[in-house]
């Protein structure tokens, strides 16, 4: 779509240095493109919060990622690279998901 000059969503977790320089690699030199960055997180979520929610993708079907447990959910937390755009911060425990979606929307616009 870049190519082209259309519009693109990217949702991954960008948790290390190595995905943030793929990334940004691949949009150098695309003038066109402005990188609009959410990051959504759950820091203030109690760790009962956060098991339900691993919980609930052990049966979501088609779930594949590496995320199972409430032990590797810390490891990932603690090696995060810090973003190194711009970017909104979306706390996904404090707001519900209308507010979430809102706030992108207006972040994005």
């Amino acid at each position: 779509n870049l190519d082209f000059g259309r519009s693109a969503i990217i949702t991954a977790t960008y948790a290390s240095k190595l995905s943030w320089d793929f990334l940004l690699g691949s949009l150098e030199g695309r003038k066109h493109v402005t990188l609009k960055v959410i990051l959504c997180r759950a820091d203030s979520a109690p760790r009962e919060e956060i098991e339900t929610r691993l919980a609930r993708r052990a049966i979501e079907e088609g779930y594949i990622g590496g995320t199972n447990t409430y032990e590797q959910y810390l490891n990932i937390v603690k090696r995060f690279y810090p973003l190194p755009v711009e970017h909104l911060l979306l706390d996904t425990y404090k707001l519900d998901p209308e507010a979430c979606c809102k706030q992108a929307m207006d972040w994005i616009v």
